[in-house]
């Protein structure tokens, strides 16, 4: 293999002079005496101000080429700077051009004397600045509509505090009414139906035989009938009361609440084959009042629901399901569907098998509005004549 020279290879080409890059560099020059006077300035100079060099040349640059406002910028700001370094940088001014348009320049000031062998002069680079300016003006546009902004944005903030003081006062007025309401449940139709219920048993006992065996049957269902009422507004007070109130959060044996509510659903239900399974250190973070309610409305349902199958088997236990842990209570009762499952924690609504069962279809519902005011979830696990699951969990 042959090497051969570049000058081989490329064809002769002059040298540039000096000259040539200076006045096709891409920044324009300057040189001016300390009078002000211009010395020298290449051609880019010139295309940026639209005039030819040779009538730059000798006019005084400040007058010729500075508004007012860039003169007084050199001679407050920039000279001082001149006079302590010798040198300004990227200092943002408008260039006067010959058809008296602005051009937005930065300039870069050096102050030279060459060791005495030219007059002391300056220096001076010259940038145009049109894409700087530009992004100032967007700057500023930017910062006018954010204030504008913030402005409308305060606005909005004043008026929403103001919907919330009114939707806050609405909602005081609601509970309220809902404190009057259940306060007129608690007296004036507990009152009715307990004078119902005494009567009730005085005409049994004062005027039974008399009554014959219709007329006493008569009675039963209407001493029942007032019992379902009685139990109706008691289920009424305990859901409105579990969906409002403060709540006190404590740890919470659910194994020993558990042991102690199952062993009053025992002595109740006396002389029939019911047997608990509760596993210990079962614990939860909640209200211990409401929580209370929660347990006894499950753990009835499991005994209640389990009867018709002779031995009753409910189980308390825990269960992991994802990241959550569940407090799971299970019976051997009737069960239920699928379907059936998705209307259980509505109030008022029993399953069709268990009209058998006593009952007014409100303890589920509060159960359930007792566990999300935890901001927690409850289910309903079930399967017809294979017993049922009920599962809850609340967050620590």
């Amino acid at each position: 293999m042959t090497w051969r020279c570049v000058q081989d290879v490329l064809p002769s080409f002059p040298p540039e002079s000096l000259a040539d890059l200076y006045d096709s560099a891409p920044v324009g020059y300057l040189t001016v005496l300390e009078d002000g006077r211009i010395v020298r300035a290449n051609g880019t100079l010139g295309q940026m101000v639209g005039q030819p060099v040779a009538a730059l040349i000798g006019k005084n640059w400040m007058e010729h080429l500075l508004s007012q406002a860039g003169r007084l910028m050199f001679e407050t700001h920039v000279r001082p700077l001149l006079t302590l370094s010798g040198k300004a940088r990227e200092i943002s001014v408008s260039f006067q051009r010959a058809d008296h348009q602005r051009v937005p320049v930065l300039l870069y000031f050096e102050s030279r004397d060459d060791d005495g062998f030219v007059p002391r002069h300056l220096r001076i680079s010259v940038l145009e600045n049109a894409g700087r300016r530009k992004v100032e003006r967007d700057l500023i546009e930017a910062r006018r509509a954010a204030e504008e902004n913030g402005q409308s944005l305060l606005e909005m903030t004043e008026d929403l505090e103001k919907r919330i003081v009114e939707r806050t006062q609405d909602l005081r007025f609601m509970v309220d009414q809902l404190d009057l309401f259940s306060a007129a449940v608690s007296h004036d139709l507990r009152a009715p139906v307990r004078a119902i219920m005494r009567f009730a048993e005085l005409l049994g006992e004062e005027f039974g035989e008399q009554l014959g065996e219709e007329g006493r049957q008569y009675l039963a269902k209407l001493d029942r009938s007032a019992h379902s009422m009685s139990d109706l507004i008691t289920g009424l007070l305990s859901l409105a009361k579990g969906a409002r109130g403060e709540i006190f959060i404590e740890s919470i044996s659910v194994t020993d609440m558990a042991r102690d509510i199952a062993e009053q659903l025992s002595g109740e239900a006396s002389g029939r084959d019911l047997q608990w399974e509760i596993e210990p250190d079962l614990r939860v973070k909640a209200d211990r009042r409401l929580f209370e309610s929660v347990m006894r409305n499950l753990l009835d349902n499991a005994r209640k629901y389990s009867a018709a199958t002779g031995k009753v088997r409910v189980r308390v236990h825990g269960e992991q399901v994802g990241t959550h842990r569940y407090i799971c209570v299970t019976d051997n009762g009737i069960g239920f569907t699928e379907r059936e499952a998705t209307n259980l924690f509505k109030p008022f609504t029993r399953l069709p098998g268990a009209k058998a069962f006593a009952g007014t279809g409100i303890g589920l519902a509060t159960a359930q509005r007792i566990i999300q005011r935890h901001r927690g979830l409850i289910e309903a696990i079930g399967q017809p004549g294979q017993g049922a699951t009920f599962r809850f969990w609340i967050p620590d």
